[in-house]
């Protein structure tokens, strides 16, 4: 069981921490790791997308935009 006084010890180093900016370099890099991801995961999901578009096109003989599917780089 925590006290009082421990949890005020532990509030005081929390904040003590966030105040290292070493410690607040490595959470903002951790946050850019972390929104990296997501982007990379975000357009490996628009390939596919493209990607499965362009084969139904091809498979129509569909015209994308001015362009023939076939002539998409994808």
């Amino acid at each position: 069981m925590t006290t009082g006084n421990d949890q005020d010890r532990f509030d005081y180093e929390v904040q003590r921490l966030m105040e290292d900016p070493i410690v607040r370099a490595e959470l903002a890099l951790r946050d850019l790791q972390s929104a990296l991801d997501h982007t990379r995961t975000a357009m490996e999901q628009l390939v596919d997308y493209i990607s499965r578009e362009k084969a139904n096109a091809l498979e129509d003989g569909r015209v994308v935009g001015n362009i023939v599917a076939d002539d998409l780089p994808i």
